[in-house]
C-alpha cells in the first residue's frame, strides 16, 4: 500500500508541474537473450562456449504523457535468467540462478514520443533503469572436483578419425553474484500505432547491468580425447530484448 500511494503521489506531481496530462495503463512483454562471454585460462576447447537461453520479459505499467509528447511510465514486472553451454552444437542444462523461473522486477523511465504524420504512426525513445529481486539458494561460490571427470551432459564427441570421447570437467569453479538485487539501465526505442484510445507498440530494449557478473564458471580442467583445456564462460546479467505491446488511454 505504501508503494502504491508514493506512486500516485508521483503521478500526482506530474500533473501539477506540467498541467493537464493523459494516463494510460499497458501490459508489454517479449523475449530476452542474456550477454555471455568466455575467456580462456590456458588451451580453448573448440566449439566450447556459452549460450544464452532465449528467456521471457513483460511487465504491466502506468504512463503518463505530456502536453509536449513527454512521458513517464512506472511498471512492475517479471524476467528469467538462464544461461547454458554448447558443445558443437550440443546444449547443455540451463543454469538459472537459484533455480528461480521469475524474478520480480520494478521499472521506472522518461521518453519521448515523435508522431508521423497524421495516421496515428508515431515512435519513441526512452531511457530508464530497472531493479531486480534475486532469491538466491544455496551456496554463492562453490567448487567441484573429480579425478576421474564430470561428465558433460553425457555429450559423444566424434572427432575427424571416427573416435568418440566425451567432454570430462575434472575442476569447476562456480560463482553466482553476491547482490540480491540487480540494476539495468534501460534505453528504450519503438514505434507505435495508436488507434483510438488504443495503442500498439513493437520495442528494443537494452539493458546495462550496473554491478558485478552475474555467473560465472571456471571449468579450470577439462578433457577430451588426449587433450586438456580450461576456460571460463559467463554471463554480466545484462540483456537484450524485444516486446510487443498494448496500452488503453483513460
Amino acid at each position: 500500500m505504501k508503494k502504491l500511494l508514493i506512486v500516485i503521489f508521483f503521478f500526482s506531481l506530474l500533473d501539477t508541474t506540467f498541467g493537464q496530462s493523459r494516463f494510460s495503463i499497458g501490459i508489454q512483454g517479449g523475449v530476452s537473450k542474456l550477454s555471455t562471454f568466455s575467456g580462456t585460462l590456458g588451451n580453448e576447447l573448440p566449439g566450447f562456449s556459452p549460450k544464452s537461453t532465449v528467456s521471457g520479459l513483460g511487465q504491466i505499467h502506468g504512463t503518463y504523457t505530456m502536453n509536449s509528447n513527454l512521458f513517464a511510465r512506472v511498471g512492475v514486472g517479471g524476467m528469467h535468467l538462464g544461461m547454458s553451454t554448447t558443445m558443437e552444437g550440443l546444449q547443455g542444462n540451463v543454469l538459472s540462478l537459484g533455480n528461480q523461473t521469475l524474478n520480480p522486477q520494478l521499472i521506472a523511465s522518461l521518453g519521448k514520443n515523435f508522431q508521423f504524420g497524421t495516421g496515428g504512426w508515431g515512435g519513441y525513445l526512452a531511457a530508464g533503469i530497472s531493479m531486480t529481486k534475486l532469491d538466491l539458494s544455496g551456496e554463492r561460490i562453490y567448487s567441484l572436483e573429480s579425478e576421474e571427470g564430470i561428465r558433460f551432459q553425457g555429450a559423444l564427441v566424434t572427432n575427424d578419425q571416427g573416435a568418440v570421447g566425451e567432454v570430462l570437467a575434472h575442476n569447476m569453479r562456480i560463482y553466482n553474484t553476491g547482490n540480491n538485487i540487480l540494476w539495468h539501465v534501460r534505453p528504450e526505442v519503438g514505434v507505435f500505432k495508436q488507434i483510438g484510445k488504443s495503442k500498439i507498440s513493437l520495442a528494443f530494449i537494452y539493458g546495462y547491468q550496473l554491478r558485478e557478473e552475474l555467473y560465472v564458471v571456471s571449468y579450470n580442467s577439462l578433457s577430451l580425447f588426449e587433450g586438456n583445456y580450461s576456460e571460463t564462460h559467463g554471463t554480466s546479467g545484462s540483456f537484450v530484448s524485444l516486446q510487443m505491446g498494448y496500452e488503453f488511454s483513460f
